[in-house]
């Protein structure tokens, strides 16, 4: 994302497969969307070259610490009105959110765990590599989670946590979208709901578990077909 200025005045280059209901929700916050064949690594690097030619800062979506420390904002507002949980499920996509975890969380006696999608598992194979690496991505419906390569500093975090990562599919991911809205009446993105995917796994009734549900922006003929 290209930043001009103001929350209002912003040009975010997103890839062209993402879905309908998010674009509208980028375009009701002000920014001018660029739509791009590819996937969030080539919109990175348009999204740089762009901001060069303009003379505009570049946000980074996850590889940024004070991103990441605006996603610790959710977890300190959780503690404030709940017990820390035992485990919490984050979905990982570049890292971002579930280094905010970490850094909230994971000194406390919370056993944080990242789900990715097991056709861009980024983090995983990063983690056994030692360093970030660049993974095949492969077609999945969770576009969030389709990430090529983890962020630096999240990986960093990761890293030093020593995070367990589990790997969910899209059949997992869509039993988790109908549990959500047949039990608590939320409409979840795939990658909003890939973390209670990996929990629905676990079988701990003692544990006290957490899942970030981290984004309801699925088009309404996916969410059809879900339900049916």
């Amino acid at each position: 994302m290209a930043a001009r200025g103001t929350m209002r005045d912003l040009d975010a280059f997103v890839p062209a497969t993402t879905p309908a209901a998010k674009l509208r929700r980028i375009e009701e916050h002000g920014a001018r969307l660029h739509l791009i064949e590819g996937g969030y690594d080539d919109c990175e690097r348009l999204a740089r070259a762009y901001g060069a030619r303009h003379g505009l800062d570049y946000i980074h979506a996850f590889d940024d610490p004070q991103v990441i420390a605006g996603h610790q904002s959710l977890f300190s507002e959780i503690g404030r009105v709940a017990a820390l949980p035992d485990m919490a499920f984050v979905p990982v996509g570049g890292g971002g959110l579930v280094s905010a975890a970490i850094m909230a969380w994971g000194r406390l006696g919370t056993r944080v765990i990242g789900v990715e999608h097991c056709c861009a598992p980024a983090m995983a194979e990063s983690l056994r590599a030692g360093r970030p690496v660049s993974a095949q991505v492969l077609a999945g419906a969770a576009e969030g989670l389709l990430i090529k390569r983890v962020g630096d500093y999240p990986f960093a975090v990761c890293s030093d946590y020593g995070l367990a990562v589990e790997t969910v599919d899209d059949s997992e991911i869509e039993a988790a979208v109908r549990l959500l809205y047949v039990e608590a009446g939320i409409r979840a993105e795939f990658a909003g709901a890939a973390a209670l995917a990996a929990a629905l796994r676990y079988h701990a009734p003692e544990k006290r578990a957490l899942c970030v549900i981290s984004g309801g922006n699925i088009d309404d003929q996916r969410w059809e077909r879900c339900l049916t």
